[in-house]
């Protein structure tokens, strides 16, 4: 009886309350529930919805429809666009044990591939955001029982000399001893962009230039609002031959993490940079 009226009290409270056979079955059948639609396709944020099922149709829908017109990509490079779309975004629940198994299911992308991923996606967007990401990855790993510790080494050497020989391939001889260019006062930032962005993270070995370029083109989309950087690094994957129609399958890919006003800023960028 009183539990009936804790029931009816709570309701006339307005509060929302469990069916009573919903709410009697015991913890391991919500457990069981909850574990069962954690979506396992990474490239569907549908799973990061446990308690609101339209939303997680709603976004099944847009996923698929928007695979289907990312033809252009291979299976690897969709994996290095859906990391970025995590990492741009800050998802740390991108990155849950179910869905890294999905991920990996994938023989062509790597754990490690994925970490590269993140020391990449370091470089811009800091390590402010990136730790949490990092620790995410680390923690759900190990949860999926995936043994990858990070067995990885810092650059060592000219770093700002390696760093600026590979800014001047991709983006080219103009951009030789860049920090000696411009007021003076803001030359450290310059150099920092040689031996740090590049020289720590792009001189990395793991993925390739044309990867790298992909995924920073993927990740600055999911930053949003970034078009000076867009641009630029929209026509460096054209340079290193990621052409429009990767680009956009990569657009497409990232459209149900990013939304819509991300979405359209990245297609201007390439439009812009196929101009």
């Amino acid at each position: 009886m009183s539990q009936t009226i804790s029931r009816r009290a709570l309701l006339a409270a307005g509060v929302a309350v469990l069916p009573l056979q919903h709410a009697m079955a015991g913890g391991q059948g919500g457990r069981k529930m909850t574990a069962n639609i954690e979506n396992v396709d990474f490239g569907s944020p549908a799973g990061l919805f446990p308690e609101n099922p339209a939303m997680r149709e709603i976004q099944n829908r847009l996923a698929a429809a928007a695979k289907g017109k990312a033809g252009a990509i291979s299976s690897r490079e969709r994996c290095i666009v859906l990391v970025a779309a995590g990492a741009g975004t800050g998802c740390e629940a991108a990155f849950s044990a179910r869905r890294l198994k999905a991920l990996f299911a994938n023989s062509d992308f790597s754990p490690e591939d994925a970490r590269e991923c993140l020391y990449q996606a370091t470089a811009y967007i800091g390590a402010g955001r990136s730790a949490g990401l990092f620790a995410a990855f680390e923690r759900a790993l190990r949860k999926a029982g995936i043994n990858s510790p990070d067995r990885t080494k810092a650059e060592q050497g000219d770093r700002r000399r390696k760093g600026n020989d590979l800014q001047i391939a991709g983006f080219g001889e103009g951009i030789r001893n860049f920090w000696e260019k411009g007021p003076a006062d803001t030359a450290p930032v310059r150099e920092f962009l040689a031996e740090n962005c590049f020289g720590d993270y792009y001189a990395r070995p793991g993925l390739t230039w044309a990867e790298r370029e992909l995924f920073t083109f993927s990740l600055l989309a999911s930053l949003g609002f970034v078009p000076p950087q867009l641009l630029a690094h929209a026509k460096a994957n054209l340079a290193c031959g990621n052409g429009r129609d990767k680009l956009l399958a990569a657009i497409w890919t990232l459209l149900p993490w990013i939304g819509y006003p991300s979405t359209l800023n990245a297609i201007g960028a390439v439009d812009k940079a196929c101009a």
